[in-house]
């Protein structure tokens, strides 16, 4: 957090142009699972998002994560982002099946604890 704003560092810049399934640990515990929605949604444009409306709109995911990424920042912990990229392309009768998707809410259930970021569960 440099001067009271949250920021980010990415030791592989080329998944910062990817779209991908993200995660944010505090500590060492997943508290958020999120994805880049669209298929020209990139990480850069999600992490973006993040930092420019943690003043807008009060109730939304961006803004209540921030706050969370804040506290535990303040409380001495380091937050780390895990950010995962689909090697193949899966398809069913010439219909291209988005891992992306479709692995979100597994992958909340599994990795996030009860009282983790995510409200999709």
């Amino acid at each position: 957090m440099e001067d009271n704003k949250v920021s980010y560092e990415c030791s592989d810049n080329d998944l910062l142009n990817e779209r991908v399934i993200y995660a944010f640990a505090c500590g060492q515990n997943i508290k958020y699972i999120g994805i880049c929605e669209s298929r020209k949604t990139k990480l850069k444009d999600r992490l973006e998002r993040y930092l420019k409306n943690k003043s807008e709109e009060q109730n939304s995911t961006n803004y209540r994560v921030v706050k969370e990424i804040e506290r535990c920042l303040k409380d001495g912990n380091d937050v780390e982002i895990y950010a995962w990229k689909p090697l193949c392309k899966l398809s069913y009768e010439n219909l291209e099946i988005d891992l992306i998707i479709g692995l979100e809410y597994s992958l909340i259930e599994e990795f996030v604890e009860k009282e983790g970021w995510n409200k999709k569960r």
